[in-house]
């Protein structure tokens, strides 16, 4: 019987620690409040301002282009110029391609990624934004509120300074 006691006070203090673990994640996304998240996304919220977007390689590529669509149509087409593995970003200024302010709106980034000698290489799309708030909600840490939609907490790739410097890894297509 005192084994199984034990047990019980084992299981139970899993239990309070996992919970304590959960409340720790929640507190944790205080702190990304004011700051740019990143994280894999194919919409955003554009509002007028510019917006940084970018793409994921899980390897080496010839070529990639991202078409930011509103309403299905194309307005602007951003060329890749870092086509190394990795996350590569770079800031949309708003302007479509007749370089005219872009419509405010829902948008979504269609990416099309080129591999080198008939490889294949994989590609998503991502979003950086800054956090305006938390929704405690939920697990793992609830959902952040960001300038360009929500996220959930456990899903972003990064937090980085709000204007912190990027290296650019996309360019407007001619």
């Amino acid at each position: 019987f005192s084994s199984l006691e034990q047990l019980f006070t084992l299981n139970e203090s899993m239990n309070n620690m996992v919970a304590s673990n959960a409340s720790s994640d929640r507190l944790s996304t205080l702190s990304t409040i004011g700051k740019e998240v990143a994280y894999l996304g194919d919409s955003f919220k554009y509002s007028g301002n510019p917006v940084e977007v970018g793409y994921q390689l899980d390897g080496l590529a010839s070529g990639v282009t991202l078409s930011l669509q509103h309403n299905g149509a194309t307005v602007a087409t951003l060329k890749g110029t870092d086509l190394t593995e990795g996350n590569h970003f770079s800031t949309w200024d708003g302007l479509s391609e007749k370089g005219e302010p872009a419509p405010v709106g829902d948008y979504r980034i269609v990416i099309n990624a080129q591999a080198v000698d008939e490889e294949s290489v994989g590609a998503a799309p991502l979003v950086k934004s800054e956090v305006t708030g938390v929704d405690m909600e939920g697990e793992s840490g609830g959902t952040l509120i960001t300038q360009s939609g929500s996220i959930k907490f456990k899903e972003i790739l990064g937090v980085y300074e709000t204007g912190s410097p990027q290296i650019a890894a996309l360019s407007n297509v001619d």
